[in-house]
């Protein structure tokens, strides 16, 4: 039987150095990563994504754990999502200066007091990294691919004719991240396996098969665990200062949980019982064993991932590594397979970074490898969040948006406190810049950070969520009061212009142009927010009343116009400039994704 598993083995390992088989289905390496973002490969399951670089002698495999961020009450006792108090005053003021004429002093206004606090916005966190020692140097035959269809990263190479061979997974049944290491002769993995934290590090302690580490983050004191086992089949095992040595197994497999204090609940954001979360998911992993367990993940993650093929007749140069294909592409842009792989790489990602349970994907889905982000790696509204998601419904992958669905539903709360403080309206609003601890006021810079259409835009993924499944019972109990209470803000948020029409006041095409009245973006959210919920209330036969208000509205509303370039106009005046290579087009909103 031990021969048996060997040759097995030896068959399994070799497999890998074989030419890509053409319905492979991922992409594939000759050489380790050296950069993070462009060369290593992302796994996830929606709770934690690592980047798996492949490396040889020492291993890295950086990891994030969604929850994980700096920022909210436990850096500013005082945090109050952005608001400051009584904006609403000079909403009233800059309105009236606009009417008056006097726009440059109605901009500048707005652009001093129409904005938010960023004290203690905080950013979306890294976790920490295993360095993995293999004592490996001169290596040949080298390989390392993700495969979309299985989920797996999987790097291969030989030493000294031995085949060395490791996959990893990101479970989200089991909520685990998965590393195996193997090698065609027994008795030849030798691994020195350490955590590097990225946060303030408290507690080390020894566990059955490894370790538990403990922690906070640096500015807010969020706490967090991270427990790391290691199951080797032969050869040794030990202990040392948070540290796993083993040597001379035949395999071993690593297994890794984190999670923190985080809650998705208004006002505090904290009170999970994270320590529970991680010793459920150890023990379970150990009762249940690497096979079931890589098991389960696949038929998971392939009961969505299977839903969907796409073909493009053409060429497909699959024997070719993907960074070759990338740069060949630039020239030639005929390899029809790159396209298919691109297709499903955002499928993949999709499923990797947003699952029930866990928060929406971000800014990066859930990869980070750094306390300070680009942009804080946060939800910005003005179409990022919302663009992470175009492909889900239309990819038959709803499931990936309940996470979405309940964080827009849980920035109700604080996004009423924003409406109040700042606009004197009921209803909820949001703007360009959310983190996970209810920021809904403007961001700290006008010119970017103002977007009162976000909330109307991001409630339009309930509606989609509805038009795809046609679940009666989600759309009254969860769609509609998100969508009416959105609405509930523009009835008041709308003013009458001098030409009786009704329009947004202060309003700013995301990123670009003067402040203005009567945007055209803003113009047709109102639109079809207002359409969207004319819709929902006559489907469920409700708010009949409602209804005749909305469709009054959806009538007052300065229309579309075209301007003196024969172009649809981006603001209500003709402001357009042919030269203008500004890259964002919001005013094309109407056409995608609104349909009204």
């Amino acid at each position: 039987m031990k021969q048996l598993l060997l040759i097995l083995s030896i068959f399994y390992a070799a497999a890998a150095f074989a030419e890509p088989a053409k319905n492979f289905d991922g992409s594939w390496y000759d050489k380790p990563a050296k950069g993070w973002e462009r060369e290593a490969l992302p796994i996830g399951n929606g709770y934690m994504g690592a980047m798996i670089f492949g490396k040889v002698g020492t291993e890295v495999i950086q990891f994030n754990e969604k929850t994980l961020w700096d920022g909210g009450k436990g850096m500013w006792a005082d945090y109050q999502g952005g608001n400051y108090q009584g904006r609403a005053k000079y909403l009233k003021e800059v309105q009236s200066l606009f009417k008056a004429g006097k726009d440059q002093q109605a901009s500048k206004l707005a652009s001093k007091k129409l904005v938010g606090n960023q004290r203690a916005y905080g950013a979306y966190q890294n976790f920490g990294s295993l360095i993995i020692k293999t004592g490996h140097d001169q290596v040949t035959d080298y390989r390392r691919s993700l495969d979309f269809k299985k989920a797996e990263a999987l790097v291969s190479y030989k030493d000294d004719n031995v085949i060395f061979t490791r996959t990893h997974f990101a479970s989200y049944p089991d909520r685990l991240l998965v590393h195996r290491f193997e090698a065609s002769q027994n008795a030849s993995i030798n691994l020195d396996i350490d955590f590097k934290s990225a946060q303030q590090l408290t507690k080390t302690k020894t566990i059955a098969g490894g370790f538990s580490y403990e922690g906070n983050v640096h500015g807010n004191k969020m706490k967090w665990q991270m427990r790391l086992i290691a199951v080797n089949n032969g050869g040794s095992r030990e202990l040392v200062n948070g540290r796993i040595i083993i040597k001379g197994a035949d395999s071993v497999v690593l297994y890794q949980v984190a999670a923190t204090e985080y809650k998705q609940s208004y006002p505090e954001y904290k009170g999970t019982d994270y320590l529970a979360i991680t010793e459920k998911a150890i023990t379970k992993a150990v009762e249940k064993g690497y096979d079931n367990i890589r098991e389960s993940h696949r038929t998971d993650h392939q009961t969505l991932y299977n839903r969907v093929k796409l073909n493009i007749a053409g060429k497909d140069n699959f024997t070719t590594p993907t960074n070759e294909r990338i740069q060949n592409y630039k020239e030639s842009r005929d390899d029809r397979g790159l396209e298919i792989l691109l297709f499903n790489f955002g499928r993949y990602m999709m499923i990797a970074s947003s699952r029930p349970g866990s928060l929406p994907a971000n800014l990066q889905g859930v990869w980070n490898n750094s306390n300070n982000p680009q942009w804080t790696s946060d939800y910005h509204a003005n179409i990022n969040l919302q663009m992470n998601y175009w492909m889900a419904e239309t990819t038959n992958l709803a499931e990936t948006v309940t996470p979405l669905i309940e964080f827009i539903d849980s920035l109700r709360e604080p996004g009423r406190v924003t409406a109040k403080e700042y606009y004197d309206a009921e209803g909820w609003v949001a703007h360009t810049m959310i983190n996970t601890f209810g920021f809904t006021a403007p961001g700290w810079k006008f010119n970017w950070g103002y977007a009162p259409n976000a909330a109307a835009w991001l409630s339009r993924h309930t509606w989609e969520h509805y038009n795809f499944g046609r679940d009666k019972t989600y759309l009254q109990n969860t769609a509609y009061p998100i969508l009416k209470e959105a609405v509930l803000f523009w009835e008041q948020y709308l003013t009458v212009d001098d030409d009786g029409t009704l329009v947004s006041s202060p309003s700013f095409s995301p990123e670009h142009g003067p402040i203005t009245v009567g945007s055209t973006m803003d113009q047709q959210v109102a639109y079809d927010i207002l359409s969207i919920c004319i819709e929902a209330a006559e489907i469920l036969e409700v708010d009949a009343d409602k209804v005749t208000l909305w469709r009054n509205m959806r009538s007052r509303l300065s229309p579309l116009k075209i301007g003196k370039h024969g172009q649809l106009q981006e603001w209500k005046e003709d402001l357009d400039d042919p030269q203008d290579t500004h890259r964002h087009v919001n005013h094309l909103y109407g056409l995608h994704l609104g349909d009204k």
